[in-house]
């Protein structure tokens, strides 16, 4: 969910850490001039202005760099939290969906299950009245026992 007050806080952290290290950059750029050219540290002798000055400038750069670094880092964090919340969403909704999806198919091979044991039992029914009826042909004396012999060979080749 997206804070009304924030929208997009990772970006908006990120976008911070670039102007937070330029800025450093601008800062630690001018104190070292301020230095070599006597601005700032009078009274000192060149040598340490310039070493102050050079120690500004590639240390100011670097803890400028290096807290723009963890900031920026951790604008990251921020973004990639919110887009694993929301795949993490679709991901449930998703589940959800299939599991509905298994129930129904579930449901359709039961109905499935019980026709083909409806039709497999009418099938069996229809060939034990088929039998009955030859077998009381038979005891009749209309089916002779080759003919009655043939006919259950012919009924249970059809099952």
């Amino acid at each position: 969910m997206k804070s009304s007050i924030f929208p997009n806080s990772g970006r908006g952290i990120k976008i911070f850490a670039v102007i937070f290290f330029w800025l450093g950059v601008v800062l630690c750029v001018a104190a070292a001039l301020g230095f070599v050219f006597g601005f700032l540290g009078q009274g000192m002798d060149d040598f340490r202005k310039l070493a102050w000055a050079i120690g500004l400038f590639v240390g100011g750069i670097l803890l400028s760099y290096l807290i723009a670094l963890f900031l920026h880092g951790y604008g990251e964090l921020i973004e990639n939290s919110r887009k694993s919340a929301e795949y993490t969403r679709e991901i449930v909704k998703a589940c959800e969906r299939l599991e509905a999806s298994t129930e129904k198919l579930d449901a359709l091979a039961e109905g499935l299950d019980r026709f083909n044991a409806t039709v497999k039992q009418g099938e069996t029914d229809e060939v034990l009245i088929r039998m009955n009826k030859i077998h009381q042909l038979y005891e009749k004396g209309i089916l002779t026992e080759e003919e009655f012999t043939l006919a259950k060979e012919e009924i249970i080749k059809k099952m």
